[in-house]
């Protein structure tokens, strides 16, 4: 079984993700700030990990980056943000994430995802995942 890593401020967001991924089959552990999700990262790298755009305690780009280095390439981050600002995300995409998730999403968008890396235990490439954006994702964020 896979672990997954949720970094979020809101506990209703944590509690709805951990729920979808529970039933997607993952292990879940849990993070409410950017410290406490790089030192649950570092106890159990996890396959995944989705870390909330909107952390209070410290930028959600630093945590990005220590959680690329400290997982190398077998960890897909993904940057889960509420708006569509491509600066941002290229931003995101240099610190490590591996995808972007637009909130509010779904079991179905957040499966699409998972599907979509086909993901196996063997390091990875990062792709840009710019390149991987569907127009609905683009039109319905603009």
């Amino acid at each position: 079984m896979s672990r997954c890593l949720i970094v979020e401020n809101s506990a209703v967001i944590r509690r709805v993700t951990r729920t979808i991924m529970l039933n997607l089959g993952f292990e879940v552990d849990e993070a409410a700030t950017g410290r406490d999700g790089v030192e649950t990262f570092n106890r159990h790298i996890p396959r995944l990990a989705i870390v909330d755009a909107g952390l209070s305690d410290m930028p959600a780009l630093d945590v990005l980056r220590q959680m690329r280095k400290l997982g190398g390439g077998r960890v897909q981050i993904l940057y889960c943000t509420t708006q569509f600002d491509v600066l941002e995300l290229q931003r995101a995409h240099a610190a490590g994430a591996t995808d972007l998730l637009v909130k509010p999403f779904d079991r179905q968008s957040l499966s699409a995802k998972l599907d979509a890396w086909q993901t196996s235990e063997q390091e990875m490439p990062r792709e840009n995942f710019y390149n991987r954006l569907s127009r609905s994702e683009i039109v319905r964020n603009v």
